[in-house]
């Protein structure tokens, strides 16, 4: 179905490329011999002077990445796509992250009310720390420093309210909002601009713009479990539809050949 060039192969891949993996992609290496391939998507964040599809996972600038000859670009976020075009001059599409597709495995007892898995150094995510600390008296599991966190999917299913925190930049969320819909985990997640175009709040998900509505939505959605249980079942049913790893790739290579 696709074929994605990496550096290397390695024995336990992140949860996105796992699930480009299982969508039916065909991992090559840079070593390999390329020019059987007529369109590779680059997946790592600096790219070798072929061509390629190129779907960038993060915020970075593009002045700090070398000009390329590239047929497009693929970014999670819209709010750069001017400044990619310019730097690169090739196409840029948008093209949001997805979660990870394999099936809930077993995991550790879950007993909080609240999770958030990620760390607080990076930065770009400069505001997770105010939002994280903010929560106090609830029972809150933060996981942390954690590379990748295998059983995920089985904590975000099993607790009641899933965190997603991410920098305010338009079109952008990490992979975590999609790794909790794709875990039918209930998914509180702070606002970002064009986050309507892809989800309805409170049918998919729920979203907040502080740290006081933040909480608000907390102490309510504890209470009601109902209404909880049937937006994790939308938003896990809503990402089926549109946000799986064979969605992203089918739409990326359709970009790619239909540009040829």
């Amino acid at each position: 179905m696709a074929t994605i060039l990496v550096k290397y192969k390695k024995p336990e891949w992140g949860m996105m490329m796992q699930s480009m993996i299982i969508a039916g992609a065909e991992v090559v290496e840079l070593g390999e011999d390329l020019t059987k391939y007529d369109d590779l998507l680059w997946f790592e964040s600096s790219p070798p002077p072929v061509k390629c599809g190129w779907w960038m996972c993060d915020l970075r600038d593009p002045k700090m990445m070398d000009r390329i000859d590239t047929k497009a670009i693929f970014l999670c976020n819209k709010e750069y796509i001017k400044d990619y075009k310019e730097h690169f001059d090739c196409p840029v599409h948008y093209m949001p992250q997805c979660g990870y597709d394999a099936p809930i495995e077993k995991g550790r007892e879950v007993k909080s009310d609240i999770v958030f898995i990620g760390g607080m150094t990076s930065g770009f995510h400069i505001n997770r720390s105010e939002y994280v600390k903010a929560i106090k008296g609830y029972n809150l599991l933060h996981i942390k420093n954690e590379r990748f966190t295998k059983d995920q999917k089985y904590i975000y299913k099993n607790t009641p309210i899933s965190l997603a925190i991410s920098p305010q930049a338009e079109g952008y969320t990490s992979n975590r909002l999609y790794n909790i819909l794709s875990s039918q985990g209930f998914c509180l997640t702070l606002y970002f601009p064009g986050i309507e175009d892809l989800f309805e709040n409170k049918k998919h998900l729920v979203w907040f713009k502080n740290k006081e509505e933040m909480l608000e939505l907390i102490d309510y959605y504890l209470k009601h479990k109902k209404e909880r249980d049937a937006i994790a079942l939308n938003g896990y049913k809503e990402y089926q539809k549109k946000h799986t790893a064979k969605h992203r790739l089918t739409n990326i290579f359709k970009i790619l050949y239909d540009t040829n």
